[in-house]
């Protein structure tokens, strides 16, 4: 998540500072295979968001009408501008903490699967015990 936010904070600022910039997509998932998503701490990555998030609020506050009207191409969207930057990403921390709940429960339910069936594994094994003496 942090690399996709500082990605959306150099977009929006490539909109504002570039006159119709080519905004490139990438592979979210290549960089989480590269980047070591599953390896590094998360403390950083929060502190990072944190920073795209503020630096980037403290733009948005002080955009002039023009400002919000600036366009680009997006290579996987076509245009692609201010307005649009805001409705994709104003969500976007949301929609991945939504996500993760969804891992994590997800991961939780695995869990309580794989402890009963390890419970009813056991309760056979007991149950073959007994039939064995008797």
């Amino acid at each position: 998540m942090a690399d996709s936010e500082m990605t959306s904070a150099i977009r929006l600022r490539r909109l504002i500072a570039e006159d119709s910039p080519t905004i490139q997509g990438y592979d979210q998932e290549e960089y989480a295979q590269r980047l070591f998503y599953g390896e590094r701490p998360i403390e950083g990555s929060l502190e990072a968001v944190a920073a795209a998030r503020r630096t980037t609020g403290d733009i948005l506050d002080r955009l002039t009408d023009e400002q919000w009207a600036r366009r680009g191409t997006h290579t996987e969207s076509g245009r692609y501008g201010v307005e649009a930057w805001l409705e994709i990403y104003a969500a976007h921390a949301h929609d991945h903490a939504d996500q993760i709940r969804r891992a994590r429960e997800s991961s939780r339910g695995s869990a309580r699967r794989a402890r009963g069936t390890a419970k009813a594994l056991r309760c056979g094994s007991a149950l073959r015990d007994l039939r064995s003496r008797v």
